[in-house]
C-alpha cells in the first residue's frame, strides 16, 4: 500500500520557536482568529503540492486531502501559536490543544474504521483501542516518572517533554486509524 502523502505529514510537524515580539504574548481569541485565517490563506498552496506530489486523483486521494489538510491545519497553528506564546505554559497549553484537535482526527478515524468493519469484527477494533488507551496512560505515568526531578535532573523544560510526548501519542494513533482506514477506502 502507498501513502504518497506521508512525507508531507512529516514535513510539517516539526515545531519553531521564532520570536517575533518582546515576549510571549497569550493567544487570545483574536491571535487564534487570525492565525487560523493565515492558515487558511496557506491551504491552496499546500493542496497544490499535495497533488504535484501524487499525480493523481481518485476518491482515495480526496480521502488522503482530508487527512493531510487536517493535520496541516493542526501543525501549522502549533508552530505559529509558538511563535506568540513561547513560555513553558504557553507551550505547554498550545501543545495540549493540538493534542485534543489529533484527539478529535483519531476519534474521527475509529469511527469511520469501525463503519467499515463487520459487526463482528467491531469488536477487535474496540479491543485493539481499549488496550491503546491502557497502553497510553501507563506510557504517560512512566514518562511523568522519569521526567521527576530525581531522574531527569528536573527543569521547567520537563513539562515541555511531557506535553509533547503526549501529544506525540496521540497523533501517532490518530495517524495508525487513518492509515487503516485508508487501506480500506474505496
Amino acid at each position: 500500500m502507498k501513502y504518497y502523502l506521508l512525507p508531507v505529514i512529516l514535513l510539517f510537524s516539526t515545531l519553531t520557536f521564532a520570536q517575533k515580539h518582546d515576549g510571549p504574548t497569550p493567544i487570545t481569541p483574536a491571535i487564534e482568529k487570525k492565525i487560523n485565517a493565515e492558515i487558511e490563506k496557506e491551504i491552496p498552496v499546500f493542496l497544490v503540492k499535495l497533488e504535484k506530489e501524487t499525480q493523481e486523483r481518485t476518491d482515495k486521494f480526496d480521502e488522503s486531502v482530508k487527512f493531510c489538510t487536517d493535520t496541516f491545519k493542526i501543525e501549522r497553528f502549533l508552530n505559529k501559536a509558538m511563535d506568540y506564546d513561547y513560555s513553558t505554559t504557553g507551550m505547554n497549553k498550545i501543545v495540549y490543544d493540538a493534542a485534543a484537535k489529533y484527539d478529535v482526527l483519531m476519534n474521527k478515524y475509529y469511527k469511520l474504521l469501525s463503519a467499515k468493519l463487520k459487526p463482528k469484527d467491531k469488536a477487535v477494533l474496540l479491543t485493539a483501542q481499549r488496550s491503546w488507551l491502557a497502553y497510553r496512560d501507563n506510557e504517560l505515568k512512566l514518562y511523568g516518572m522519569l521526567t521527576q526531578d530525581e531522574y531527569s535532573g528536573g527543569g521547567t523544560i520537563q513539562s515541555n517533554f511531557r506535553s509533547s510526548h503526549y501529544m506525540e501519542l496521540i497523533k501517532e494513533r490518530a495517524l495508525k486509524l487513518w492509515k487503516y482506514y485508508a487501506g480500506l477506502y474505496n
